[in-house]
């Protein structure tokens, strides 16, 4: 759920290179 609402509100960012996975970064970053 969190991974599907970090992409519709960060369309900016489609895929981040992470060692996590990508998904993750997403959800870190906007929060960060």
């Amino acid at each position: 759920m969190l991974s599907e609402l970090a992409l519709g509100v960060m369309p900016e960012m489609p895929a981040c290179p992470s060692p996590n996975g990508g998904r993750n970064i997403l959800i870190v970053s906007p929060f960060k």
